[in-house]
């Protein structure tokens, strides 16, 4: 696994500069097939680092007050969801679209819901979308033999498309 300073290096060496809508527009047609994902992030230093992982804003990362911190939102958020099928993964994509810090990272099939997100707020940095080829690097997570506690292995999960902010973004999470 990569050190989060070999990841920046990678990923500064990888960008490429857009000169304009059509110039993305050709960038995003050589991806057209359905084997990307896409993050679109409104700074070149906002690395791919899951909320909960951003020292600069949580402090040092701990399992242990993750964990307690999923448990309280379950516990409050019991009542906007009933549905008794859902596992710890889908509960942690809701309370990751609703704002809690967790360990996933949005993405989406979408390169111009990427180009939203990256263009959201009116400030004057450049912006990035990252692109991933996912079906080669990012497998799916088997959801149904381990918690997201417990996996090891870095994939892709898929949550249910009863959340609608997840069905509207075309979003899956890593």
């Amino acid at each position: 696994m990569l050190s989060q300073n070999e990841v920046r290096r990678t990923i500064r060496s990888g960008h490429t500069a857009v000169r304009n809508w059509s110039h993305l527009h050709s960038l995003i047609e050589r991806k057209r097939d359905s084997g990307w994902i896409f993050r679109g992030v409104t700074s070149p230093e906002h690395y791919l680092v899951p909320s909960i992982g951003r020292e600069k804003i949580f402090g040092p990362y701990k399992k242990s007050q993750e964990i307690a911190l999923f448990g309280e939102f379950k516990a409050r958020a019991v009542s906007l969801i009933r549905d008794p099928r859902f596992s710890d993964w889908d509960w942690l994509a809701f309370a990751q679209h609703i704002g809690v810090p967790t360990r996933l990272l949005d993405w989406t099939v979408s390169p111009l819901v990427a180009a939203f997100f990256a263009l959201e707020t009116d400030v004057p940095t450049d912006r990035v979308i990252y692109c991933v080829k996912y079906s080669r690097y990012i497998h799916e997570v088997d959801s149904q033999f381990s918690t997201p506690f417990e996996n090891t292995k870095e994939g892709r999960f898929s949550a249910p498309l009863v959340f609608d902010r997840i069905r509207s973004q075309r979003g899956l999470f890593t």
